[in-house]
């Protein structure tokens, strides 16, 4: 729900108001990237928010209603986005256009070359995060919030901070699985069970508190996916 609320982010701010152009100009793919950094933030806050209304006072409480809680606010996020608000489905645009190159005799979309480099930024990003003194307390608390409080780790701005970078990195997952010529392209004909049934089995694959595993899962169900196709 949190990548599909990052994209119509991204559609609205790129297509629909052209705030990069109208404000600040400059070729086309600065107002893309612009408006991708918009849509990042704020559904960055939007999770924030989702953690300080909801996830905060579930602090302590066993995993499975934790799990219940994000089930529930997911089918909320959905009915909104589908059936409260109308939303046209549209192509979002893309500054390389539908280009492709040939690699040993297959055309290869840049879209797709793209979207492996915002992943492997994203894995480093992460993976260089965990290593700092916030990112230790975060993996702490995901471990063991007891014992983490009593040991003086702020609990409640750790949750924070991984709502907000979660929602952030779906945001970016979601803009770029709606880029032609994914199948989810028109941004608005999908829901989230397209994302969930591909993310989450890579992350359980790959273990659920593994950067690398998750990065693995994921080129694992990729190439599964491809040939079970064939």
């Amino acid at each position: 729900a949190l990548a599909l609320t990052g994209t119509w982010f991204m559609s609205m701010v790129f297509i629909d108001w052209d705030i990069p152009g109208r404000f600040m100009g400059g070729p086309t793919w600065f107002h893309w990237f612009m408006a991708l950094l918009v849509a990042v933030a704020v559904t960055a806050g939007l999770g924030m928010v989702i953690e300080r209304l909801a996830i905060r006072p579930m602090i302590g409480e066993p995993l499975f209603s934790m799990a219940m809680i994000t089930l529930a606010l997911e089918v909320i996020l959905r009915t909104v986005s589908f059936d409260a608000v109308y939303i046209e489905a549209r192509i979002l645009g893309i500054p390389w256009g539908s280009r492709t190159f040939m690699i040993g005799g297959a055309w290869i979309p840049w879209s797709y070359v793209a979207a492996l480099l915002a992943a492997l930024v994203a894995f480093a990003g992460t993976w260089m995060f965990f290593k700092t003194r916030q990112g230790i307390a975060m993996r702490a608390t995901s471990f063991d919030q007891e014992a983490a409080m009593a040991q003086g780790i702020n609990v409640h701005r750790a949750f924070a901070i991984a709502w907000a970078s979660g929602a952030g990195l779906a945001a970016v997952a979601g803009v770029f699985a709606s880029m032609p010529p994914w199948p989810a392209a028109g941004v608005a004909s999908v829901d989230g069970a397209f994302f969930v049934f591909r993310a989450l089995p890579a992350v359980i694959l790959g273990g659920l508190d593994s950067v690398v595993g998750a990065l693995l899962g994921g080129l694992i169900i990729g190439l599964v996916e491809i040939f079970a196709g064939q």
